[in-house]
């Protein structure tokens, strides 16, 4: 998801300070904005490789150089506004075949060798949406919704008091829709007409994320209201499908935190998979072949794969507070039989995890 998205930012943001060679850089950055990034196709028939990417980006600074030029002394991002990407398609009577919609939306983006001090901060809401309508079937469609406040990237935040400072007040939703209208030609009736093949739905909400190498103090603070669902309704059958919606609430992986995290959440996650038949008059209507499902929620989570070396004294080298409401589901309904299927409802509230490096 990261290399994903960092791909997609890169391309859409470049920064005219990253140019310079300076060993040391301040960066202030401040978004105050209303963005609405949309796609829609409404069709009749059938229709082939179509792809819909619908993007929102506020505040960004991406170095990609190695070594001392890519060195930065502060960097304060302030994101305040609303974000709303969506993509649609609708065809009445049709198919869709290889169908892709990504709708994702991001505030304050770090992406950097070194820093000595970094704050982000987001007030705002972030709504990503696709949505498919068909008549008749659709094979190999995708869907990917994301939502992204407060991403920071850093090789090295150790040194010299090094301070990383990530607050989000964000209500996130995140949503993939397959819709069968149940109205095909006469001659296709709605108990046979619908098929679904090869389906990819991935619903994302991230609140405060850190990945580093080396990170000194590190406080993560989210008030979370973040909603991500995938639906899928079908008619005669669906094969090989998957389903993930996943909510992040303050994420630090890091190879070793050398003294302080912090990390506090209040708020709601609520993660639904949904996989329904509207088909009627068939009793082997509705059947699924192939079906993975995956609603996790996070909350407060450390990973570092040496560990805490703190020296903080008398403060607890990590500190871990939440009073989040987590809610995973995963729902089938269908009419016919069903084979080769997987559900994985997960809540995870406050968690460190020391890894090991088998290499």
């Amino acid at each position: 998801m990261n290399r994903l998205f960092l791909s997609t930012a890169s391309a859409a943001v470049l920064l005219a300070g990253a140019a310079h060679a300076e060993t040391t850089v301040d960066v202030g950055q401040v978004f105050l904005n209303v963005q609405d990034a949309t796609n829609s196709i409404d069709v009749v028939h059938n229709n082939h490789g179509v792809a819909q990417d619908a993007t929102n980006l506020g505040n960004g600074l991406i170095d990609e150089r190695a070594g001392n030029a890519a060195n930065y002394d502060d960097v304060n991002q302030i994101a305040i506004g609303a974000q709303n990407a969506a993509n649609d398609v609708s065809s009445y009577y049709g198919m869709w075949t290889d169908l892709e919609q990504n709708a994702t939306n991001v505030t304050n983006l770090v992406n950097v060798q070194d820093v000595n001090e970094l704050v982000q901060i987001t007030a705002a809401v972030q709504n990503a949406d696709n949505f498919a309508d068909y008549g008749q079937a659709v094979t190999d469609v995708g869907q990917s919704a994301s939502n992204i406040a407060n991403l920071a990237e850093v090789d090295d935040a150790k040194n010299h008091g090094d301070f990383i400072l990530q607050l989000s007040l964000t209500g996130q939703d995140a949503s993939n829709h397959l819709n069968f209208h149940g109205n095909p030609p006469p001659t296709h009736p709605a108990s046979g007409a619908s098929n679904v093949e090869g389906l990819t739905q991935e619903a994302t909400n991230v609140a405060n994320l850190l990945n580093a190498d080396d990170v000194r103090n590190v406080i993560q603070g989210a008030l979370l209201a973040q909603k991500a669902t995938n639906t899928a309704e079908f008619g005669i059958g669906l094969t090989d499908g998957e389903q993930t919606a996943t909510n992040v609430g303050n994420l630090i992986n890091a190879d070793e935190i050398t003294n302080v995290a912090i990390q506090g959440a209040i708020g709601e996650q609520t993660a639904v998979n949904r996989a329904v038949t509207n088909a009627s008059g068939n009793h082997h209507a509705g059947s699924i072949n192939g079906l993975d499902q995956s609603a996790s929620n996070l909350a407060n989570v450390i990973t570092a794969q040496d560990g805490l070396t703190g020296s903080a004294g008398f403060i607890p080298e990590a500190v871990q507070v939440s009073a989040v409401s987590q809610t995973a589901r995963n729902v089938i309904d269908g009419n016919g039989g069903t084979g080769n299927l997987t559900q994985g409802a997960t809540n995870v509230s406050n968690l460190v995890s020391i890894t090991v490096d088998v290499e």
